[in-house]
């Protein structure tokens, strides 16, 4: 909708800037002129495609703009990615869905007290680890033990992807973890990072 929605304007392209595995699955099962056109072969107002692709490198940083943006392979049922996103000195780390994962905590403590936050999931409740695990999902006992993957770092910690039945529970079992900022996202607010 959004494309739809940016046809008539007369800007720049939008970058859709993902994995080789995300932007593959986009054109293949998404923007494939079946379900929807293929955005990149459609020019806006301003005569340029509404999308422009730019994959981020597998092992590397793409720049876009004063960001810098790297995508870590995590552990998911399908496969997925974290981001580490900075711009000058202050970084974020956006895990979406996984399960236990080491990689992306590798890579994310290598920048030290540069790390200012991390948007993690807690989709289950601690009763429900073994869901959690079957499904590539974190539960908020899980979520510890990834935060302390970090050593010593104590950035901001957003929670995201709480399954709404379980809300509650799994927002009490998070306040139990201590020596973290912990905040539990709501959709439609802003949240400064």
């Amino acid at each position: 909708m959004f494309a739809v929605n940016i046809t008539s304007n007369r800007a720049a392209s939008v970058e859709v800037c993902a994995a080789e595995k995300t932007l593959a699955s986009v054109k293949e099962h998404l923007l494939n002129w079946q379900l929807w056109p293929d955005f990149s072969k459609i020019n806006n107002a301003a005569g340029k495609p509404v999308f422009n692709y730019r994959e981020i490198p597998q092992s590397g940083w793409l720049k876009s703009g004063e960001y810098r943006v790297r995508a870590v392979p995590v552990n998911h049922s399908i496969p997925a990615y974290g981001l580490i996103i900075g711009k000058g000195k202050s970084y974020a780390v956006y895990t979406g869905d996984t399960k236990q994962t080491d990689e992306l905590w590798k890579e994310a403590s290598k920048l030290g007290r540069s790390l200012k936050s991390v948007i993690i999931e807690a989709a289950y409740p601690d009763n429900m680890e073994e869901m959690a695990e079957r499904s590539g999902h974190l539960v908020p006992r899980t979520v510890e033990k990834e935060l302390k993957k970090l050593g010593g770092l104590k950035p901001r910690v957003f929670i995201v992807h709480m399954k709404p039945e379980y809300a509650v529970k799994i927002e009490k079992e998070l306040r139990k973890i201590r020596g973290y900022d912990i905040t539990m996202m709501d959709e439609g607010k802003t949240y400064e990072i």
